[in-house]
């Protein structure tokens, strides 16, 4: 598994994209990255770009990322977009996440579409 991160000036969005298999192991060290990037950066947003990645977690992997970000620092007042293709097989999964972060109290956002995420950022107003 390898990610890239880059900032999108022009939108004031980190982006993450992730590459091959994510499994639990190589979260941690890709979510410490992402936060340091976010905070040189002054952003609060990100798109999580997993469209070219497959994820290798169980469901209660899946079902632990909330407490792992809260350990790790994510705030709550992060917004991110986690993009995923709806053909992949564990879209699923990744809509168990949405919900979970949900409950506790994160602004985290399933898309099957790299653009609409953007837009949401971009005028929150439509969703």
């Amino acid at each position: 598994m390898r990610f890239e991160l880059e900032y999108l000036q022009e939108h004031g969005v980190t982006r993450l994209q992730v590459y091959g298999v994510l499994r639990l192991e190589a979260y941690r060290p890709m979510i410490v990255a992402t936060l340091a990037d976010m905070q040189a950066h002054h952003t609060s947003c990100l798109v999580m770009d997993l469209r070219h990645a497959s994820l290798g977690m169980s469901m209660q992997e899946t079902a632990s990322l909330p407490e792992i970000n809260q350990a790790l620092g994510v705030s709550l007042e992060y917004k991110v977009a986690i993009v995923i293709t709806e053909a992949n097989p564990k879209v699923n999964g990744v809509r168990l996440y949405e919900i979970l972060a949900a409950h506790r109290g994160y602004d985290h956002k399933l898309f099957t579409r790299y653009p609409a995420a953007l837009l949401w950022f971009i005028d929150r107003e439509l969703y």
